[in-house]
């Protein structure tokens, strides 16, 4: 039995798969199992003794990690022509049977496949959530504008016909112009339903949807457009509802502009900071007095639509104007999604 006892425990320590480091006091290598020597590419015989830093010298952030007395967990990445892998870093004091630290024991569990299936799934959540708000979307057009200019044609044609009956033609031809316009208004409507509901316009992912809506306002307005994004960003750590409410005050932002700004440039810049996300929209255009427009702001659904959705996330917005000198309307949002800003405030036209 006395035997069977450290076999087995040899046993695991040499054939399980996430890789065991034990280092002494002072950083060196007393032992380590085959795992951990894949990882960093040594034999046995190469990291006994040696000093974590000389092991580790190929992976910075695990000698980092291996030295720094205050981490005890951490993720890192190896990336190579070869290969790329995503590992676990737990790192645990081990001490004598009297209590004194005598090392530190340090797994390392390679966490590539977790990963990978969690950025599935990310995308995952992003299609339903952009199924779901095209849905909400095309109910609400369906339900209130579609209906609306389906009442107007129909009560057109019955004044029309109306008017036609009782030998009046003078404005026969006005209400012609007003049937066509309505009827050919319902008509897009109706189409652009279709598409929002067809999973062949599915945006892929956030910088495609956003550059997506970015050439089809430059190609509506003429407005020159400039997008900045931090290297390497792609918006797949953002939870689903927070990329869907950025996009959306963006466009609604870029709305703005097209309706009131008189601009011939914009400039769309993305930062990430303090785990938030800031995203900002300037443009070159007339600019306008948010004092003096305060009250008449009340009466656009513009702000308000942006703030409501800001706020669903626990965004803040802010608006810096000087007549003549153009706008800036910026978004900071926690990247993790639920917590709230703690300044949160807002201005606008």
């Amino acid at each position: 039995m006395f035997d069977l006892v450290p076999l087995a425990r040899t046993t695991i320590f040499e054939t399980i798969g996430a890789g065991v480091l034990v280092l002494d006091l002072q950083d060196r290598v007393l032992d380590s199992n085959p795992a951990f020597e894949k990882i960093v590419a040594l034999s046995s015989s190469q990291i006994s003794a040696r000093r974590v830093e000389e092991v580790c010298c190929g992976i910075p952030e695990l000698a980092k990690a291996c030295i720094d007395r205050s981490i005890s967990q951490t993720e890192l990445s190896i990336n190579n022509q070869k290969f790329s892998r995503v590992y676990d870093v737990q790192i645990s004091p081990v001490s004598d049977r009297k209590g004194s630290l005598i090392g530190r024991l340090v797994m390392i569990y390679d966490i590539t496949d977790k990963k990978l299936k969690q950025q599935e799934y990310s995308k995952q959540q992003w299609k339903l959530a952009v199924i779901e708000e095209r849905e909400r979307i095309a109910r609400d057009m369906h339900d209130n504008i579609g209906q609306v200019l389906g009442f107007i044609n129909l009560q057109a044609q019955g004044i029309r016909q109306e008017l036609i009956n009782a030998g009046i033609e003078a404005v026969s031809f006005k209400l012609d112009k007003l049937i066509e316009v309505t009827q050919v208004t319902h008509a897009e409507i109706r189409e652009y339903i279709r598409n929002v509901r067809s999973l062949a316009y599915m945006e892929k992912d956030f910088i495609t949807a956003l550059e997506k809506h970015i050439l089809n306002f430059k190609e509506q307005t003429g407005i020159n457009v400039k997008l900045e994004m931090p290297d390497g960003f792609t918006g797949e750590a953002l939870k689903p509802n927070i990329r869907i409410n950025m996009l959306n005050i963006i466009k609604e932002a870029l709305n703005n502009v097209r309706k009131h700004a008189e601009a011939e440039n914009v400039r769309i810049s993305c930062s990430l900071s303090q785990n938030q996300l800031c995203a900002a929209v300037e443009d070159d255009g007339k600019g306008f007095d948010i004092r003096q427009n305060h009250n008449a702001v009340k009466s656009k659904f513009g702000l308000d639509i942006m703030r409501e959705r800001a706020s669903e996330i626990g965004g803040q917005i802010n608006i810096r104007t000087v007549e003549g000198k153009g706008s800036r309307i910026s978004l900071c949002v926690p990247i993790e999604e639920g917590k709230k800003n703690a300044n949160e405030r807002d201005a606008g036209r």
